[in-house]
């Protein structure tokens, strides 16, 4: 097990084998188990598979500017609120 340091603005450095793991550019998903553990996952992003309209990915840009970031489990759930705005 590695112990890391939490930085003043949440960031951590990843170790060397984790970083050699998890190759540069690649994505992770980061989920926290209800027993407090924190995972990092590879995440596979398919090209093509985004399915927003420009309308729907400009409300989503304004809502990270604002910093109003909500957590979804669901796709669906995701676009449901999307398209409440």
């Amino acid at each position: 097990m590695e112990i890391l340091k939490v930085g003043r603005r949440g960031q951590i450095t990843l170790p060397v084998l984790i970083r050699k793991t998890i190759l540069k550019g690649k994505y992770v998903g980061l989920e926290v188990s209800s027993d407090g553990k924190v995972m990092l996952i590879p995440v596979k992003i398919e090209k093509g598979r985004l399915d927003y309209t420009k309308e729907e990915l400009e409300k989503i840009k304004k809502l990270a500017k604002a910093g109003k970031g909500k957590t979804y489990k669901t796709y669906q759930e995701a676009k449901k609120h999307i398209k409440s705005l």
